[in-house]
């Protein structure tokens, strides 16, 4: 499982992921704060992802 962490949700997301093994990055390391939506939710979808967004 690989997880794509929203930019609304902490980095430390990420952390608590992969310290628990499951590969996790947060979208400022692969995207920009300002993306559309599209671009975001293209990602994941291409690259595998499963997308986590806080609502």
């Amino acid at each position: 499982m690989k997880i794509l962490i929203d930019m609304n949700l902490s980095p430390s997301w990420s952390h608590f992921f992969q310290e628990n093994g499951i590969e996790a990055i947060h979208w400022m390391n692969v995207g920009r704060p300002n993306d559309p939506d599209k671009v975001i939710f293209d990602y994941p979808s291409a690259n595998d992802y499963i997308y986590l967004q806080m609502i």
